[in-house]
């Protein structure tokens, strides 16, 4: 039961080490993949022991975007297999994953990609406009366009600042909701420890009066 208990734990709390190149080289904390990512614009790099290949090439190119709003990472597919091979979807290391503008998550093979390709990759998906380009528009935005496009800018600013403000609130109800779930969990996986460690140590006594009641009996038998 113990290590049934540590495995799930574990599983709960599987995490993913992965590097920020958003405005100089910050390493996130600790969490998954989904928490560390969700709501960005980014690309991740997935490399095996190879990453020398690429590696100086991946620097160079993300170091020449500008854009705030966009997050670069790196991931050890050493440290991370079944995540690297479940989204790398059967391509090649490196890959990146990437996502703008809140779309899924798409893969592509940059193996021999020098930093200029890399760099025309980044800028053509990262400069894709919706307001621009109406074809990248999601369904949200084209409304949102057709409500908003033809009033003023404080009108406008207003609606951003209020989608701003609402967003942030979620974000920070969510924050809130994640804890009371840690407490719980951490409450109820400390009350399920207790009682697996008094089932082990009856367990332990009574496997200990099965061997001294056994040596008893095998003695009066040979006796």
């Amino acid at each position: 039961m113990r290590m049934l208990l540590l495995k799930m734990f574990k599983l709960l709390l599987f995490s993913l080490l992965v590097k920020a190149f958003a405005n100089g080289s910050v390493e996130l904390t600790r969490g998954s993949f989904d928490e560390q990512t969700y709501g960005k614009n980014g690309v991740v790099l997935l490399y095996n022991e190879e990453r020398e290949s690429i590696y100086e090439e991946w620097k160079s190119a993300t170091g020449e975007v500008e854009d705030e709003d966009i997050y670069f990472w790196e991931l050890s597919c050493t440290l991370a297999s079944e995540f690297c091979r479940s989204n790398a979807n059967g391509k090649e290391l490196p890959v990146v994953l990437y996502s703008f503008r809140n779309e899924g998550w798409q893969s592509l093979s940059v193996k021999g990609y020098s930093s200029h390709a890399l760099s025309v990759f980044f800028n053509t998906e990262i400069k894709s406009n919706c307001f621009k380009n109406r074809r990248l528009c999601t369904e949200i935005m084209t409304d949102t366009l057709e409500k908003f496009e033809s009033e003023s800018f404080s009108v406008v600013r207003t609606e951003y600042l209020t989608v701003q403000q609402e967003a942030a609130q979620i974000e920070h109800d969510w924050d809130e909701k994640s804890r009371e779930i840690q407490a719980i969990f951490f409450k109820e996986k400390g009350e399920i420890q207790k009682s697996i460690d008094v089932l082990d140590q009856r367990m332990k006594v009574l496997g200990e009066m099965l061997e001294n009641m056994h040596h008893i009996i095998y003695n009066s038998n040979v006796g």
